[in-house]
């Protein structure tokens, strides 16, 4: 997958439906609004994250372009699903780890057991 870049949209064209983002290097990207992954129209100043592409006549445009506040939210969202599921595996990998220990305690004590009876019935 190609680097993400992180720019705002310092143009926009609404009744043409493409428009320009300027990228963290202070260069312009033209993008279409075929390219904008929102529900909503593209808005002046709003901060965006994009990969940079080629259009069938190779210019360069900004492509897969997403709002960065969407962006950081799943981003979060995802985050959040990864620690809950290594704590849940933390619980499991402990309580199994416990259940070894007692497992080995248990044998341990029926065996003193075993050597005990053993050795006070061959006295």
């Amino acid at each position: 997958m190609a680097d993400r870049q992180q720019g705002t949209i310092k143009k926009w064209q609404d009744d043409k439906g493409f428009g320009f983002i300027n990228t963290e290097n202070d260069e312009s990207v033209f993008f279409h609004i075929s390219e904008f992954k929102s529900q909503r129209r593209p808005k002046i100043g709003e901060s965006v994250i994009f990969t940079v592409g080629q259009d069938n006549k190779g210019r360069v445009q900004a492509r897969q372009v997403q709002e960065l506040e969407y962006v950081q939210q799943q981003m979060a969202k995802k985050n959040s699903q990864i620690r809950k599921r290594n704590q849940q595996r933390t619980a499991q990998a402990e309580f199994e780890n416990g259940q070894k220990k007692r497992l080995l305690l248990g044998a341990g004590f029926y065996g003193v057991l075993i050597l005990l009876a053993l050795t006070s019935e061959i006295s």
